[in-house]
């Protein structure tokens, strides 16, 4: 299939208006907030404020961007803010390395650039006209940040995955982006039932859900005679999407967190009053059977879903907050992030 090759270069100065600002002194960062009281944690974990992001988060993500070990964690913002933060003894180190009109929605981590040295910062959204964008962001040896408009589409985008290396972004359709020399090109997989809102590697396929409720696969989108459902389809939007093992979870916009074991059914395992924004199935807890599922969402409540003695999928409440919850990460081998709407960066870390 052909792709449409995004000039790079000089080209790039004609597209301001997409938002794309260059690199500057970052504002000085937000003062650290004060200790702020939560409802008594559930046994064995502690949550813990870490920051203030000092705006509107709409995202939050985590990879490993510096040369010193360790993750770092990645939040976007409602003004195009992109806030890089690290662990730097008792604190965190925080740098705005982008920002601009127009809202971001996703940010991943990975070597997307084969020409650029480490690993690379894709972020995408829209522009204040509407548009959409997915912008680059690399880091130089000298520590500056180096912005690249990959692509400019004609409308919003809301989510980012990454399949065998390649980088793929979904709004209205599916588009793979690829380097080539000093260019992008974007190369369109297929339009999709409605706005890809979440994208996620499992098995051999890349799965796409949808604002309608479906979950397309890669190759069912670029093959419409084929299958277009394979793994089922929730009643609302799919905004979050997890794997464990042979398991697939699904957040969506009516509020279910639910589960399917390979070709059975659905089930779900938790219900909140309002939308849940992410999906994360993480095994922090030895002393239970499996992984742990996590979400969080606009009830401003972080959840976690754990087999009991009894075998049973229950239910319990990790930290409530006053503002939507808006991302949720891993952070290490015992320890969750989780980004509010309202700025509030939070670890969530299990003690056995």
């Amino acid at each position: 299939m052909r792709g449409t090759r995004v000039a790079g270069g000089s080209a790039l100065l004609a597209l301001t208006s997409l938002g794309l600002l260059a690199c500057s002194d970052p504002p000085p960062p937000p003062p650290e907030p004060a200790p702020q009281e939560s409802p008594a944690p559930l046994q064995g974990w502690r949550d813990t404020l870490l920051f203030n992001a000092g705006f509107e988060v709409t995202a939050l993500a985590a990879g490993e961007l510096h040369r010193a070990p360790g993750l770092e964690l990645v939040l976007l913002g409602a003004q195009g803010q992109v806030l890089v933060a690290r662990r730097e003894g008792a604190g965190w180190k925080r740098e705005q390395v982008q920002t601009g009109p127009g809202a971001l929605r996703a940010a991943l981590v990975g070597d997307f650039d084969p020409s650029a040295e480490g690993l690379e910062l894709a972020v995408c959204g829209e522009t204040e006209d509407g548009r959409g964008r997915v912008l680059l962001l690399t880091r130089t040896s000298q520590g500056i940040w180096r912005p690249d408009l990959a692509w400019g589409a004609a409308r919003p985008l809301f989510a980012l995955g990454s399949y065998e290396g390649q980088l793929f972004v979904s709004g209205a359709s599916l588009t793979r982006l690829a380097r080539r020399g000093r260019d992008w090109e974007a190369i369109a997989i297929g339009g999709l039932p409605s706005p890809g809102r979440a994208l996620l590697a499992f098995r051999d396929q890349l799965l796409i859900g949808c604002a309608n409720g479906e979950i397309a696969t890669a190759l069912s989108v670029a093959r419409p005679d084929e299958d277009r459902s394979p793994f089922g389809e929730r009643s609302a939007g799919a905004l979050g999407l997890a794997s464990a093992e042979q398991s697939l979870i699904c957040a969506d916009a009516e509020g279910a967190l639910a589960r399917r074991e390979g070709r059975g059914p659905w089930v779900e395992v938790y219900r909140s009053p309002r939308a849940l924004r992410a999906a994360l199935a993480v095994d922090l807890d030895p002393q239970r059977a499996g992984p742990e599922l996590f979400t969080c969402g606009d009830a401003g409540e972080v959840v976690v879903v754990g087999a009991e003695a009894d075998g049973e999928l229950r239910p319990q409440i990790l930290r409530r907050e006053g503002s939507p919850w808006r991302g949720l990460v891993q952070l290490d081998a015992s320890a969750l992030v989780a980004a509010s709407e309202g700025g509030a960066v939070v670890e969530l870390r299990y003690y056995p």
